[in-house]
This record gives structure tokens, C-alpha cells and sequence, in this order.
């Protein structure tokens, strides 16, 4: 229960210390509607089932498949930007390019990095998850998994 706590309220530094790891989840990546491709930050869309979700905002971790692993911006939530209302976890995979739908992939949640959040436009949205990707390079190379 302390964990899972820990997890819904985004605090994943004191989450990662009682499991002894950083929290992981596993999903098959799946078609979206394709938007973070259109703002230059294509996202893997992750299909989770049953399984706890941390607080909506976006996180710095690792995705691992094909034996690799690769260093993500991380957002989880529904989208206030895009009026969403199904929830979603979708992985930036940073310094990857190609097609990995219907691959099972590791989602790593290393830190929180924001809350989700509505910007006045498009290219303030882009602006910020440019820095959203160098602040995650930050963490994860402090946190190498």
C-alpha cells in the first residue's frame, strides 16, 4: 500500500528505495493517433493492463526491448492539451528510429520531471518537451540503470 502510494503521488525516488529498483512496467506498443510524431516526438504507446499507473506528468526512464536499452521521456495522463479523456503511457525514445509496434517493451520510471499541463499553443507544448528530453538525458545519466 506505501508503495503504491508512493507511486500515485509521483514520488518515485522513495517507491524505487522499497522496491529496491525503479518501477517497471511492460506493455505492447500500439497504433495512436499519431500526434507526438506530428510535434517531432514520436511516442510509443504503451498498452498496459492491470497494473498501477503513477501520478499523470511526464517522468525521465528507460525503455528496454531487443535487448537494449534506451534512455525515454515518459508522459502519462490523458492529454489536457489534445482534450483527451482515455488515459495514456507513451515512451520518447531518445536517439531511436523505427517501427516497434506490437514489440512488448520495459517502461523504467526513474523521476517525475512536470505535472501535465495546458500551454497557450502548439509550439509552447514543443518548446517544453524539447526541454522535457534534455532534462530527462540529465537525470538518467546521474541514474544509469
Amino acid at each position: 500500500t506505501l508503495i503504491r502510494q508512493y507511486l500515485q503521488s509521483g514520488n518515485l525516488e522513495e517507491a524505487a528505495r522499497f522496491l529496491g529498483k525503479p518501477f517497471r512496467m511492460s506493455g505492447k506498443v500500439i497504433k495512436g493517433e499519431k500526434l507526438g510524431r506530428k510535434l517531432g516526438f514520436p511516442t510509443a504507446n504503451v498498452h498496459y493492463i492491470n497494473t498501477i499507473i503513477p501520478s499523470d506528468g511526464v517522468y525521465a526512464g528507460w525503455v528496454q526491448f531487443n535487448n537494449k536499452t534506451y534512455m525515454s521521456a515518459i508522459s502519462t495522463g490523458c492529454r489536457p492539451q489534445f482534450k483527451g479523456e482515455k488515459r495514456f503511457l507513451e515512451a520518447y525514445i531518445l536517439n531511436f528510429s523505427g517501427d516497434i509496434y506490437g514489440t512488448r517493451i520495459k517502461v523504467s520510471l526513474v523521476e517525475k520531471i512536470r505535472n501535465e499541463e495546458v500551454f497557450s499553443n502548439i509550439e509552447n507544448l514543443k518548446k517544453q518537451m524539447s526541454k522535457d528530453c534534455k532534462e530527462s538525458i540529465k537525470i538518467l545519466e546521474e541514474n544509469k540503470i
